[in-house]
């Protein structure tokens, strides 16, 4: 059974928006999905289930929060194993690998930048 990452947009953020981890773990359960397991106060969601369409799951847990908590929300939502492929996650030992690459007698060393920042 494949583990799924759901991240609920604008819970607990600014004093807004609140639910407690231990209620929406709850919640979870009671919809099912096994080994809930919530991340500090994020909203965010590690689950099991053997649901194969997740956009259908995602609007069942969005109904089910809005109607236990009375907050509206979005489920983003991932398989376990897609985000771990897509994260861009290094080990240690390749992130050295690439260094080491970079930093070889004779080559320009490029300027590492956040992907997310420009200039």
């Amino acid at each position: 059974m494949p583990a799924v990452i759901s991240m609920l947009r604008a819970v607990n953020v600014g004093g807004h928006n609140l639910v407690k981890m231990e209620d929406l773990r709850a919640l979870y359960e009671s919809l099912k999905l096994r080994d809930a397991k919530t991340y500090v106060q994020s909203g965010n969601v590690v689950f099991r289930t053997d649901s194969t369409d997740l956009a259908k799951l995602a609007r069942k847990i969005e109904g089910a929060i809005e109607k236990e908590f009375g907050v509206k929300t979005t489920v983003i939502r991932h398989r376990a194993q897609s985000l771990r492929r897509t994260s861009g996650h290094q080990s240690e030992e390749s992130a050295g690998r690439l260094h080491r690459r970079r930093a070889r007698p004779g080559c320009a060393r490029p300027a590492l930048r956040h992907p997310m920042r420009t200039g």
